[in-house]
């Protein structure tokens, strides 16, 4: 098999996993990292591509006169995604971009349009939608063997200090960058992007013509940042139903939860993750008392398959197991959200906050949305 031109926009944080990857025996084998991008590069990421001899450049269009990647991985900060990714798409490269696929729903439609026109393939990478049993619980679900969705819910407590948001270009936290470019950066925007996707994709968010039809939301912040470090967002779909989910970056250090859900169907509830802990299965009760483990869904092994499946798309050997006109409806919710908490949102007082190294923490978060996540409160 002839190896697979690739090239890789960013090399910092999440991209040092694409960089081992590509880099791996394994991946040597099927691609070729013929060359990266970074204007900043730095960490072991710059580090291992100078010690295999990758090219880094400072920008795409230096990549593009040298190279021609079939496929460019976007690992960028988010307000480069759309610009890159289109000029990714008009040079004839086939795209996986990162999540969230862009800042704004306009800037995600200028991507598909780019796309259409190109006649390439643009792949976003939500870790689930890239997961073994998660694509065997949405066939499941798309059969119709568990009835209609009612209530699924999420929650995701993940401390983040201040070094957080003031790392790279200083977008985190943000609603423009330095260069005015669109971020729109927040607690459900990021790093826990992928959960809040996960129950639109299973309730079936864009298909059949379901969208979404209201939004209620709550939004705080303890952080220096012009967005939000904690919410409470419930949905309601236009097939009935409704999305619950919690998450904040403003918790102590012993109070981490890291992803649970509970999706509750006609005829199944499904479940994932312990509270105070951590369970990678999926797990099925019936309404008949029936339990049963679907599957692993950790993401250590989708994190390493995605590139891998993405190629598989590009060859038309599986679907798109993450096109954009799914990845924009997360996009869609939050700025939804955004229009009910833009002007609303509680700024804790520095009497509210507590002070544990480099984090700021509150206090009460934990079991606010703690009692959201479980029904207690509304938002």
């Amino acid at each position: 098999m002839d190896q697979v031109h690739v090239a890789l926009s960013g090399v910092g944080g999440y991209a040092q996993l694409h960089i081992n990857e590509l880099l791996s025996d394994t991946g040597k084998r099927r691609a070729k990292l013929v060359g990266a991008v970074d204007p900043y590069p730095s960490g072991d990421g710059f580090a291992r591509l100078l010690e295999e001899g990758v090219p880094v450049y400072a920008s795409l269009p230096e990549l593009y006169e040298r190279h021609s990647p079939v496929l460019s991985i976007l690992s960028c900060p988010t307000p480069y995604h759309a610009e890159q990714a289109v000029y990714c798409l008009e040079h004839n490269s086939h795209v996986l971009v990162e999540k969230p696929i862009a800042p704004s729903v306009e800037a995600a439609e200028t991507m598909i349009r780019a796309r259409d026109a190109a006649k390439r393939t643009l792949v976003v990478g939500y870790q689930w939608c890239f997961n073994d049993a998660m694509n065997a619980l949405k066939d499941g679900i798309r059969s119709g063997r568990y009835g209609a969705p009612k209530t699924l819910r999420a929650i995701v407590l993940w401390p983040r200090d201040q070094n957080y948001y003031t790392r790279g270009i200083g977008w985190a936290g943000k609603r423009y960058s330095a260069d005015n470019r669109e971020a729109f950066d927040n607690v459900a925007s990021n790093a826990t992007a992928h959960y809040l996707m996960n129950m639109l994709w299973m309730a079936g968010c864009g298909e059949n013509g379901t969208v979404i039809a209201d939004v209620e939301a709550s939004a705080f912040r303890a952080n220096n940042i012009e967005t939000y470090d904690s919410i409470c967002l419930s949905l309601t779909l236009s097939n009935g139903a409704r999305i619950v989910f919690a998450a904040s970056h403003t918790v102590g250090r012993h109070e981490v939860q890291h992803p649970m859900f509970s999706y509750e169907f006609e005829r199944a509830t499904f479940s994932y993750g312990v509270k105070g802990g951590q369970s990678d299965q999926i797990r099925l009760t019936t309404k008949d008392g029936e339990e049963a483990v679907l599957g692993d869904a950790s993401t250590g092994s989708t994190e390493q398959s995605k590139i891998w499946k993405t190629l598989d798309i590009i060859d038309k050997r599986i679907p798109n197991l993450c096109p954009p006109e799914l990845a924009i409806w997360h996009t869609r919710a939050l700025a939804l959200a955004d229009r009910v908490v833009a002007d609303n949102i509680r700024v804790f007082s520095p009497d509210e906050i507590n002070v544990d190294g480099q984090l700021l923490w509150v206090p009460g978060v934990a079991d606010t949305l703690f009692d959201f996540y479980n029904g207690v409160k509304t938002v």
